[in-house]
């Protein structure tokens, strides 16, 4: 049997060293007890090998969840990496897609503005990032790409979902179309089965997501680990 998308996504993030199990300061504050970085994914192969990854996720939502997007738009900066290699993959395929992206400053001069690439009204705009967490950039590019075009629609697909909520700003519940390869939980669940991570750090995991994750994410935590953590771990 092949191997699932999310099995080869978590895969190539173990092996390229992007996904690693330390304390990290997020934009928020907080501090989670991991951390990834799609952009440790910096050669050729590897990003072939990502770039298939989502644009095989792309024509499965397609065929099913999502209608067709006519842009793919890549979120700067890791996004942006993501969105260009996701397009090119799709084209080998015969799927043609306009792609666009961001900046991070307005340009003021040239090709002048906030983004780069044809976007339309009407468009059915699908935003690709490397993680969702609050969803605070994803709402904030949402709203700033309103401003210039009409009766936009938007889908949104990530490798990770974090799984995380602030009820008091960003929830991930507001949002109807957010995909994601994997989840941290199946990540944390993968290693776990696998011998590569102790109890001391799913532990500390569980209490993170206790605090910042989603009803979903807190069950399926329960779920996976129950009271005895050796017992779901391999020797």
């Amino acid at each position: 049997m092949p191997e699932s998308l999310e099995q080869r996504l978590i895969d190539l993030l173990l092996q390229y060293k992007a996904f690693k199990i330390e304390d990290f300061v997020l934009k928020s504050g907080r501090v989670a007890p991991y951390y990834i970085d799609f952009g440790k994914i910096n050669d050729g192969f590897g990003l072939i090998a990502l770039s298939e990854i989502y644009a095989s996720k792309i024509k499965e939502l397609e065929r099913s969840e999502f209608n067709e997007s006519d842009v793919i738009f890549g979120l700067s900066y890791k996004g942006l990496v993501i969105g260009e290699a996701c397009v090119t993959s799709l084209a080998r395929d015969g799927i043609n897609k306009r792609f666009a992206y961001d900046r991070k400053e307005e340009k003021k001069h040239g090709e002048s503005g906030w983004f780069v690439g044809e976007i339309k009204d009407g468009d059915r705009i699908l935003i690709v990032d490397d993680v969702f967490t609050t969803g605070e950039t994803k709402e904030g590019i949402i709203k700033q790409l309103r401003k210039y075009y009409k009766d936009l629609r938007f889908g949104i697909l990530v490798g990770v979902n974090r799984e995380e909520c602030d009820e008091e700003k960003y929830s991930c519940y507001d949002w109807d179309n957010i995909k994601s390869i994997t989840s941290i939980t199946k990540v944390f669940k993968h290693l776990a089965e696998t011998g590569k991570i102790d109890a001391a750090a799913i532990g500390k995991f569980k209490n993170y997501m206790r605090q910042y994750g989603t009803n979903e994410a807190k069950k399926a935590c329960e779920a996976i680990w129950p009271l005895s953590l050796s017992k779901v771990i391999k020797n």
